[in-house]
């Protein structure tokens, strides 16, 4: 399983997986796992899973793999975040920030919006054309928020906050993307 956009307590469990209840033969995670600062990325599997690995330790290798650096980054994010308790951060975070975010797009629900729906820190805004997610991301650039698309979807607007996230700064956020959300749709309708 890629839980390289949905670990590292992403969703509010350890692994997106955990809420699930399903136990991967193979789990990838990377990105978050250094906690940003260096890149790093790591294949967790069961033994039967790795088995034909350690059969031959030159069936793969890595030109960059096993860097102390980075290493050392990715074990200092783990700790870290069991220390501030991350995870059940984003566990209380995620609902409180979906449920704001609901609020603000529900002038626009049934027309510029189709759809907000998210687990944890995962969000995302379906909007009812492609069109609408373009305006919306320079409405926000312009107001000096930076989100993305989501890659399999252009019609969603993908929110990923970090757990650490301080009120003030959801709370401009939201007020931003209130007024985006104003911009959007009266250029859309205009």
């Amino acid at each position: 399983v890629d839980e390289i956009q949905t670990g590292m307590g992403r969703l509010g469990t350890w692994w997106g997986v955990d809420a699930e209840g399903v136990r991967p033969d193979v789990l990838l995670v990377g990105k978050g796992l250094s906690g940003g600062v260096v890149p790093v990325a790591a294949m967790v599997a069961t033994a039967e899973a790795y088995a034909p690995f350690s059969r031959d330790p030159y069936l793969h290798t890595s030109t960059f793999g096993a860097s102390p650096i980075a290493c050392a980054a990715a074990l200092a994010t783990v700790r870290a975040m069991e220390e501030e308790d991350t995870v059940a951060r984003a566990a209380a975070l995620g609902p409180r920030i979906l449920t704001a975010v609901r609020e603000v797009c529900a002038p626009y629900q049934g027309g510029l919006v189709r759809e907000v729906r998210g687990r944890g820190l995962l969000i995302g805004i379906e909007f009812a054309e492609e069109q609408a997610v373009g305006e919306l991301l320079l409405e926000l650039i312009s107001r000096g928020v930076l989100v993305n698309n989501s890659l399999n979807s252009t019609r969603v607007l993908r929110l990923t906050p970090p757990a650490l996230v301080e009120d003030s700064a959801l709370d401009l956020f939201l007020t931003t993307l209130g007024a985006a959300l104003r911009g959007t749709a009266d250029r859309m309708t205009g």
